[in-house]
C-alpha cells in the first residue's frame, strides 16, 4: 500500500447500525469479488448481519405492530416492517455470497429460516417465507443453491424454494412462464419439423449453421422471441448448470423446474457459443472450425463439456431432455475436438470451470421417489 495513500475506511462498531441489510450484504459482495482476506473486517460485518436479522426475528414474531416497530428501532435497525412499496430483504445475494466466501453462520441460516430468536425459541415462520414471491427467478436459483452448498437440500425451505419457482412457471405475467410455453412450442415444433419435412425452398440449410443437421439451432435463432425471453431472465450460464446440479440432489425436485432449467440451459449456451464463434471469427456462423481462435476453441469445447454433463444428469434423474441434448451435439462440432465421454477430465479443461458439478454425488436420488 502507498504509504502517502489514508488507509481505506472501515466498519466501526459505533456506525454500523448506520447500516442498513441491503448495505451490508453489498460490503459481502465487494469482498468476495476483490479477493479480500480481512478477517477482523468480515467478522464485523458478520456480526452485524447476525444482529440485524435477530432484530427481524423478534419483531415478525410480534403481534403488535406498534411493539414490534419499537423492538426494531431498539435494535437499530431501519426499515425492517416489509411495506407494500418496500423492497425485499437481500436474502439470496446474501446466502449465495456466504456460501461463495465458505461461511456457515448457523445462527443466519436458523434465523432465515425458521425464524430463530436469540433466546432459542422460534417464531412461527422463517423471515424467507414470506419473502418468496418478491424474488426474481435468478434469485430464487441463488438461494437453491446456497441451499445446498449448506447442506439444507431436503429441508422444508427447499421445497418451498421449489413450489416458488413452479408458480412463476404457470403464472402467465412472468418472463419464467412465457420462457417455459415458448421453449414447449418450439420443441413441438421441432419434432414435427423432423417428421413432415418442409418442401425444399422451406428448409433450413445446414451450411447456414456449423454442421446443425437437424436445423435446430437455426431455427432456434429465428426465433427472436425465445431468445429475448431467455435474456430477459438474467440468468448466466454457470448459474443455471449448477441449478440444475442442485434439482438433482434434493427430493423436493419436480419434472417441470427440470425441464425449465434444461431448456434455459440450452437456450443460453447455444447463444453464447453463437457469440463466442463470430466474436473469434468476425465472419458469420459458417466458416469452419479451424477458423476460431485457440481461447475461443478451449471455451467452446469446455461449455461443450458441461452441456454434456448436464445431458448425462438429466438422464440419471429418468427425465431427458432433448433440446439440451441437441444442443450439446452441436457444441461438439463447434469445438472440432469432441467431447470425452468416458476416462475422467481432460488436461483442456481447468477444473474450475466444471466445478459446479462437483456438488453431484454418485449416488443421485431417482426422479421416481420424488413423490
Amino acid at each position: 500500500m502507498n504509504p502517502l495513500m489514508p488507509p481505506p475506511p472501515r466498519l466501526q462498531r459505533t456506525a454500523t447500525a448506520d447500516f442498513s441489510l441491503s448495505d451490508l450484504v453489498l460490503f459481502l459482495q465487494l469482498y468476495d469479488s476483490a479477493n479480500m482476506e480481512d478477517g477482523k473486517l468480515l467478522v464485523q460485518v458478520m456480526n452485524e448481519v447476525r444482529r440485524q436479522l435477530f432484530a427481524l426475528a423478534e419483531t415478525a414474531a410480534r403481534t403488535t405492530t406498534g411493539e414490534g416497530d419499537l423492538e426494531a428501532e431498539r435494535g437499530g435497525v431501519k426499515g425492517v416492517l416489509q411495506t407494500p412499496s418496500a423492497s425485499p430483504l437481500p436474502f439470496p445475494a446474501m446466502l449465495y455470497t456466504m456460501s461463495s466466501l465458505g461461511i456457515v453462520e448457523e445462527a443466519v441460516l436458523d434465523v432465515v429460516t425458521s425464524c430463530a430468536l436469540r433466546d432459542g425459541t422460534h417464531g412461527k415462520l422463517g423471515l424467507l417465507y414470506s419473502q418468496l414471491h418478491h424474488y426474481s427467478v435468478k434469485e430464487l436459483l441463488q438461494l437453491l443453491i446456497a441451499l445446498q452448498r449448506f447442506g439444507h437440500q431436503q429441508q422444508p425451505t427447499t421445497k418451498a424454494l421449489t413450489k416458488a419457482l413452479r408458480a412463476s412457471l404457470y403464472d402467465t405475467s412472468t418472463t419464467a412462464s412465457r420462457f417455459h410455453r415458448r421453449a414447449g412450442a418450439f420443441k413441438k415444433a421441432l419434432a414435427a419439423r423432423r417428421q413432415t419435412p418442409p418442401p425444399g425452398e422451406g428448409r433450413v440449410n445446414a451450411a447456414e449453421v456449423d454442421d446443425d443437421t437437424g436445423g435446430v439451432i437455426a431455427m432456434m435463432a429465428a426465433d427472436e422471441e425465445l431468445g429475448s425471453l431467455a435474456f430477459g431472465l438474467e440468468c448466466p450460464l454457470f448459474l443455471l448448470l449448477e441449478a440444475l446440479t442442485t434439482t438433482a440432489t434434493t427430493v423436493h425436485r419436480r419434472a417441470d423446474v427440470v425441464t425449465f432449467l434444461s431448456d434455459l440451459i440450452a437456450v443460453t449456451a447455444a447463444a453464447e457459443l453463437t457469440t463466442a464463434v463470430q466474436e473469434s471469427r468476425g465472419l458469420p456462423v459458417p466458416a469452419g472450425p479451424k477458423e476460431v481462435t485457440k481461447e475461443a476453441q478451449e471455451f467452446l469445447f469446455a461449455v461443450s463439456h458441461q452441456l454434456l454433463r448436464a445431458a448425462k444428469l438429466t438422464e440419471a434423474m429418468n427425465l431427458p431432455q432433448i433440446l439440451l441434448s441437441e444442443v450439446f451435439a452441436w457444441s461438439t462440432t463447434l469445438s472440432g475436438r469432441g467431447v470425452i465421454v468416458d476416462g475422467g477430465e481432460d488436461s483442456a479443461v481447468p477444473s474450475d470451470r466444471v466445478v459446479y458439478y462437483d456438488h453431484v454425488t454418485a449416488d443421485l436420488i431417482k426422479a421416481s421417489s420424488a413423490e
